[in-house]
């Protein structure tokens, strides 16, 4: 690669001028305060499902939803639907 008279590669920048960095610092802050109320909603919101225990009434309400679809009607019929798992897919019309 060929070099200029100052012994740097031509695709490099020169040194960043004072402007560049204090825009870097700008973006910098920026992003650091967003950052930060993103991750005080995040820990309000876990706090709060921790404090009431939402998490596992919601799997417990999963537990009985997925009980309910594998259960027979009186009719023998099961419930239409899309049931899935790793291996395969079905779906029941």
């Amino acid at each position: 690669m060929a070099r200029k008279r100052d012994g740097r590669p031509p695709l490099r920048p020169k040194r960043a001028s004072r402007l560049h960095k204090i825009r870097v610092w700008i973006e910098r802050g920026i992003l650091g305060v967003m950052m930060t109320v993103v991750a005080w909603v995040v820990e309000r919101r876990l706090m709060r499902v921790l404090k009431t225990g939402n998490s596992s009434k919601r799997a417990l309400q999963k537990a009985e939803r997925d009980a309910r679809r594998d259960r027979s009607d009186p009719n023998g019929d099961r419930e239409a639907g899309v049931r899935t798992s790793p291996d395969k897919i079905d779906v029941e019309v």
